[in-house]
């Protein structure tokens, strides 16, 4: 009997069972059971702490408006599993995942019957979004790490076309390091011999490994354009305008005060397709893909009465970044927050920075087995901070009290770990149609 979509879902979940392991002998046994579908697709291969999904997006965009027909593996989905691989920012269908998933979960009882260790989940993804790219006859794809780099299942690609570092921080330092150094190490993993890097501004520390690793692989560093004035020259809820060189006033869709300089990193990306034969890719093409992109809960506003705010922001700098974009669009108004993380994220950080800005928190635990208890985030918050928290046990009932006990006047932002804010969003919404 031929599985469906939910059965298979539950099969690819299953396989959370072998853990989440760093290394790429048990990827690499996969592909080749598969025929290496890999080897016949070109990448660029996206690395970093923040930034990562907003850059691909945007870059997703502007190459799709240049004609190409465009992969991107991005995780982790907001609501479906289908959102994590997309041909043209399309996700993929749910029949084929089931068709794919079989295919794999062959290859898979093979690998047992030799003995090999068997595949963890994001292995088993990232090798279904290869063969799902061949199968669309993708003339590039964007792959963004899920962790890390070096070790990363993604790195197990023998080039690209293009390696991408994003904003480099502090984070799972448990696995990559407790320094920036090594954190760095681990990211830089995914430039290989010879390739072209791109990279931003960055800590000198960061940076130093970059240009290291660089000379290294005998690669060729490139650096960010930025914005003129390195600021947007007009925000609101719904977007901004930012002046690049050459290409006059740009205007993207996004909100967050940070997302002109990924849409910067994106730009900087196109223009080096461009030189390296994409000649698609104009100032035109690249001023519609960002006008046509959309990132969402990333600083996204989904509710003007009252004022509703979802953000993915779950590490030190993405919670930084969150803070300015607030104190730029709501200058001295108090804030009740919505906030779920997981346990191994530095959430006292988090609560040092967003409390000063708090009227009120509700709290939830994502669903995640990483996940940090609404139950103790809300004692040390009230026990730390001295303010209100209010643990709630389902997202539903979060979202029931915030609007029950707000008015018209008030800000909402619910922030957080990416495995709840979607789902949060969601529920928003529903709750609002009614």
């Amino acid at each position: 009997m031929p599985m469906n979509y939910e059965e298979a879902i539950k099969y690819i979940k299953s396989t959370n069972s072998n853990g989440m392991v760093l290394g790429l002998e048990r990827i690499t046994n996969l592909l080749h059971y598969v025929g290496n579908p890999h080897k016949k697709l070109k990448f660029v291969h996206v690395a970093g702490t923040n930034g990562k999904g907003s850059t691909v997006s945007f870059l997703s965009h502007i190459l799709e408006s240049s004609s190409l027909k465009v992969g991107v593996y991005s995780s982790p989905a907001l609501t479906d599993f289908t959102e994590i691989i997309k041909v043209n920012n399309k996700c993929i269908s749910k029949e084929d995942v089931v068709k794919l998933t079989t295919l794999l979960q062959v290859a898979i009882k093979q690998m047992e019957k030799d003995e090999l260790d068997l595949p963890t989940e994001f292995e088993i993804t990232t090798v279904m979004s290869f063969l799902y790219f061949l199968s669309m006859d993708c003339d590039i794809c964007l792959l963004e790490v899920g962790l890390g780099g070096l070790l990363d299942s993604t790195n197990v690609i023998d080039t690209c076309e293009l390696a991408i570092l994003t904003s480099i921080s502090f984070d799972h330092v448990r696995v990559l390091g407790n320094t920036l150094t090594e954190i760095a190490k681990h990211k830089c993993g995914i430039i290989k011999d010879g390739v072209d890097v791109l990279t931003c501004d960055q800590d000198n520390e960061v940076l130093e490994v970059i240009e290291q690793e660089v000379r290294r692989k005998k690669a060729r560093l490139h650096y960010s354009e930025l914005p003129v004035g390195l600021k947007a020259d007009s925000i609101s809820l719904d977007g901004q305008t930012f002046t690049m060189n050459g290409m006059g006033t740009l205007k993207i869709n996004l909100a967050g005060d940070y997302q002109i300089y990924n849409a910067a990193l994106a730009i900087s990306a196109a223009h080096i397709l461009r030189e390296k034969g994409y000649k698609g890719i104009t100032t035109e093409t690249i001023r519609q893909g960002l006008i046509n992109c959309k990132w969402p809960c990333r600083f996204e506003c989904i509710s003007k009465k009252p004022v509703i705010v979802v953000d993915g922001g779950h590490n030190a700098k993405g919670i930084d970044v969150l803070v300015s974009s607030i104190y730029k669009h709501f200058k001295d108004k108090k804030i009740v927050f919505i906030m779920g993380v997981l346990a191994d994220k530095d959430y006292m950080h988090m609560l040092n920075k967003v409390t000063p800005l708090a009227k009120e928190f509700v709290c939830i635990t994502p669903p995640n087995p990483r996940a940090l208890d609404a139950g103790n985030l809300s004692e040390i918050i009230s026990k730390e901070y001295k303010l209100k928290a209010v643990p709630k046990d389902s997202l539903e009932e979060a979202v029931d009290y915030v609007l029950a006990n707000t008015t018209d006047k008030d800000i909402i932002v619910a922030f957080g770990s990416l495995y709840y804010v979607g789902l949060i969003k969601n529920i928003f919404i529903n709750r609002l149609k009614k």
